[in-house]
């Protein structure tokens, strides 16, 4: 398949490519399906994206679903209109705002996450309290509800967490909690309400 590389300003329409790498501003008409996605400039895109790797630098905006094997964000990552992405990982160093759901298989974050949803089998969101770059504004992940096997939270604000093994550190705001397994609770949290059958950890 043909790769491509944008380095000043272009239009590129949907299709299937190799390598795509931004260095520049980039607008993509419809739906790109490629092997690698590699943005450390600017890219709009009106349709979805399904890559088997996608690296984000830059600035990468999406108005259809985002489906990768591997997705790793030191820059920004959007994705509108409902739509959600589907991952095999995710790392985010950065930042990412999903109007829809988040799903992959490992979540890991040290930067910001803001979705209505997101699920997984490890999801780990450890939101920096002190933003480092100015586009990382607030100082927590805003999500609607988190479900997972294990989950690892600091610094995020949620509706509802649930899962097996749940450790909620400071700077969590959390109106309620599903547990099935073991339940940590930094003193710096603040949990509403907590449900199921869990064995509750003391902070050693």
């Amino acid at each position: 398949m043909q790769n491509l590389t944008i380095d000043g300003i272009g239009t590129l329409n949907g299709g299937e490519y190799g390598i795509v790498k931004v260095d520049g501003i980039a607008h993509i008409n419809g739906d790109l399906v490629c092997e690698t996605m590699d943005v450390d400039g600017l890219l709009k895109a009106s349709g979805a994206l399904k890559t088997g790797t996608l690296m984000c630098d830059g600035s990468a905006s999406f108005k259809g679903s985002v489906a990768a094997g591997r997705i790793a964000v030191d820059g920004m990552l959007k994705v509108t209109e409902g739509n959600r992405i589907t991952a095999e990982s995710i790392e985010c160093d950065g930042r990412m705002s999903v109007s829809g759901e988040i799903s992959a298989d490992s979540i890991s974050a040290d930067g910001f996450i803001d979705a209505a949803e997101i699920t997984g089998d490890s999801i780990r969101i450890r939101s920096c309290q002190r933003g480092a770059f100015f586009f990382l504004r607030s100082r927590h992940s805003r999500i609607r509800m988190i479900e997972a096997t294990r989950v690892e939270l600091r610094g995020v604000v949620a509706d509802s967490v649930n899962g097996c093994d749940v450790r909620i550190d400071r700077g969590c705001r959390i109106k309620a909690v599903d547990c099935s397994g073991t339940l940590w609770i930094s003193p710096g949290a603040s949990v509403g309400s907590i449900t199921g059958t869990y064995t509750r950890v003391a902070e050693k």
